[in-house]
């Protein structure tokens, strides 16, 4: 959009919409932080602070997205960060690889499976009780 200015025209270069799509990046942002977090303490909760999973996953790898097949995530014990182990692939992307759709699926999926263990000890619990 170009404005009048004294006979000659400029481009703005900054309007209201440029400042949103900022605030919005942000916000995607902090969100991918928390939900790095979410899923850091949660995987403390799991034996070997890993869990195993089988789920498609979308993945950006280069300029293509490819939706590939992940086998289990865990805290990388050498790096201490959160990792996804992915079927024939040589090499376990970081949370920070994945992009905030994944993020979220995946964060949902380990706390499904915390959920389960949890269910099922406590039936365990109650038959040992009976």
């Amino acid at each position: 959009m170009k404005t009048a200015d004294n006979g000659f025209y400029r481009v703005k270069t900054r309007d209201k919409y440029d400042e949103r799509m900022v605030s919005l990046g942000e916000e995607v942002f902090n969100l991918q932080m928390k939900l790095g977090s979410f899923v850091y303490e949660l995987l403390g909760e799991f034996d070997k602070k890993e869990c195993e999973i089988s789920c498609p996953i979308s993945f950006l790898d280069g300029m293509e997205y490819s939706i590939l097949h992940a086998e289990r995530i865990f805290i990388d014990p050498e790096e201490g960060i959160v990792k996804i182990a992915i079927h024939h692939m040589n090499r376990n992307p970081s949370w920070g690889e994945l992009d905030i759709s994944t993020q979220y699926f995946l964060s949902n999926e380990l706390l499904a499976r915390y959920a389960s263990g949890n269910i099922m000890q406590s039936l365990e619990q109650r038959e040992q009780c009976h």
